[in-house]
């Protein structure tokens, strides 16, 4: 099959085994990889600028980063909370607590970014759990794939279908309508959703909350007092440090009437200050042999929810957050993010740190930390998603109608052909602006920049492998595989994206199949449009993994769930969809 193949195209097979490499693996952010990727084939000649660099003037890519900003406008004003107040209701029984949970959510993801929504509902339902003593767990996993099958109704509601849309518009001239995937959307999510509704109750968790949050705050920390005229006065808080025992982290000083939170290691101590220590329980037991500390006899810390100096947050973390997969521990994360950890969770279980004083961070970990000054803007991108804050207030009800009115306004033009996607949403994120809903620094800051690159990076290295025949050689391979006939060759093309979105994002799954499938769509002289479908909901469909799509990501910690709760229910979840799709696409878009 590779004899046909340049010695551009060899080295961009080789570039590509790497990428997927890399990408499996998850030690490197999917941007870095991928713009490392074009970095090689620029510079080996494999690739020209002009291909390398096709993504980041793409319209499905720009469309992507002016729905995060519409997403941010409908949702700062409470909408997503009073939408849950309003449809989850009283406590009834399992599967109709699901329903009313999942159907507007369902609904809400075609036509908002899915993981904005997830990412705005996950600390409503877990409030709405814990009001009535039910387990949350039971509700985070269906509130992420409910929101995957409804991001697969438009071509809004999710990154990766307006990804496909703009790549089959650029390499098969094939241009797709907001609502081109509804129909077969609807009715693979009707099914989807009524398996779910059977399956949750029988195979997920019913975790106890203790297990969803972080139990037992007041045996994580405790509260020393400087003693006046001791040997502590005016020394440095990182020689208390040095000769604590591992494992002990002061977070916070109370220091007459005034907290500062995360304190830096140069900050000298004075007569009665209050020092918050947290670590293991057992080693608390240490600050007692501290000469000058003298320990609170009541303890009364208990932690507020909020991004206020002080407060604590409960966040998880994402595959975006640079320490992911490092160590942290003497002040390298305070010195990131102005912020404290006072402890960490892992599959439901407090994990701690290690004789260096250090914890290794994993995606899906879950952080409690008191926040510092200057928290609030150093992390509230993607690097994490806030669980716990303070509570949000409602707006008055005219913001969120206003909000909810442009966006309908937004899809009655796409929908009617009066403006392009990309033009109606353009015109919707100045209509916020200009309504006071965002301001330009609002509107820019909810730009997910990374997966913006992610998604150009992508893109260029798709366009650079249809450019140097790999595309066309590994589609005849397929086709061959497939007998040449279309419907087996696009079951290959739906099982190969299906896989690889288990263990790679959804995004870079779509962009390196979606070359080769209108490929194979030319060499068997068919439609491509049943291929680019097929594409564009098994590069969505990640149900079995928690590391395949974002909002599987978020609900991972945020539930206190194990690797083995998801591939329970979500690997019937796969199977079905897929049956699903590769019986039904055909009858909606014959070959």
């Amino acid at each position: 099959m590779t004899d046909a193949l340049t010695t551009q195209g060899w080295i961009c097979l080789a570039v590509l085994a790497a990428v997927v490499t890399l990408l499996m693996r998850g030690k490197l952010a999917a941007e870095y990889v991928l713009l490392s990727a074009l970095g090689v084939l620029v510079l080996s000649n494999a690739a020209t600028p002009e291909a390398a660099l096709s993504g980041f003037s793409n319209v499905g890519m720009a469309t992507v980063a002016l729905l995060f900003v519409l997403s941010e406008g409908l949702t700062r004003h409470g909408g997503l909370r009073w939408l849950v107040e309003r449809t989850l209701g009283a406590s009834t029984g399992p599967r109709a607590t699901l329903a009313r949970m999942c159907l507007p959510v369902f609904a809400a993801s075609a036509f908002l970014n899915n993981t904005a929504v997830v990412a705005m509902l996950i600390p409503e339902v877990k409030r709405w759990a814990s009001l009535h003593k039910a387990s949350a767990s039971r509700l985070l996993i269906p509130l992420s794939f409910s929101a995957i099958l409804g991001g697969t109704c438009t071509l809004m509601g999710t990154s990766t279908n307006l990804l496909i849309a703009g790549m089959a518009a650029e390499m098969s001239n094939v241009q797709l309508h907001l609502f081109t995937p509804t129909l077969l959307a609807i009715t693979v999510g009707a099914l989807g959703l009524g398996l779910l509704f059977v399956l949750a109750p029988l195979l997920l968790p019913n975790y106890p909350p203790e297990q969803e949050g972080f139990p037992a705050y007041d045996h994580l920390t405790l509260v020393a007092r400087v003693e006046a005229g001791g040997p502590l006065e005016n020394v440095r808080l990182d020689q208390i440090e040095a000769n604590a025992a591992p494992g002990l982290f002061p977070v916070e000083i109370r220091r007459a009437g005034i907290v500062i939170p995360a304190p830096s290691k140069g900050e000298r101590l004075r007569s009665e200050d209050r020092l918050v220590f947290a670590g293991r329980a057992r080693s608390l037991v240490n600050l007692c042999d501290i000469d000058g500390l003298e320990l609170e006899p009541h303890q009364s810390f208990k932690p507020e929810m909020g991004l206020k100096p002080g407060q604590t947050v409960e966040v998880v973390l994402t595959h975006h957050c640079p320490l992911v997969g490092k160590g942290i521990g003497n002040g390298n994360f305070r010195g990131l993010y102005d912020g404290a950890v006072l402890a960490i969770a892992r599959e439901g279980r407090i994990i701690e740190p290690d004789r260096e004083r250090r914890w290794v961070l994993d995606v899906g970990d879950r952080l409690l930390v008191e926040v510092g000054e200057t928290f609030a803007d150093r992390a509230l991108g993607q690097d994490f998603v806030i669980l716990s804050a303070a509570s949000q207030e409602l707006s008055h009800w005219s913001k969120r109608y206003l909000g909810a009115v442009i966006v309908v306004g937004m899809v009655a033009a796409a929908a009617t052909g009066v403006l392009s996607i990309f033009e109606a949403a353009l015109a919707a994120a100045l209509a916020m602006v200009f309504a006071g809903l965002l301001t330009f620094k609002q509107a820019l800051a909810s730009i997910d920049r990374r997966v913006i690159v992610t998604i150009a990076a992508a893109i260029g290295l798709g366009e650079a492998l249809r450019q140097a025949g790999v595309a066309e050689v590994a589609a005849s391979g397929i086709v061959e595989l497939g007998a040449g006939s279309p419907w087996l060759t696009m079951a290959l093309v739906y099982t190969v994206t299906s896989v690889f979105t288990q263990f790679i994002t959804n995004n870079a799954a779509a962009v390196l199949v979606l070359p080769f499938a209108l490929t194979a769509a030319t060499v068997l002289h068919v439609s491509p449009l049943p291929f680019i479908i097929a594409t564009m909901f098994a590069a969505s469909a990640s149900f079995a993994t928690p590391f395949g799509y974002q909002t599987n990501l978020m609900v991972y910690g945020a539930g206190g769930y194990k690797f083995s709760d998801f591939f329970r229910i979500g690997l019937p979840m796969n199977v079905a969809v897929g049956v699903l799709v590769i019986v039904l696409t055909p009858l909606f878009f014959p070959f």
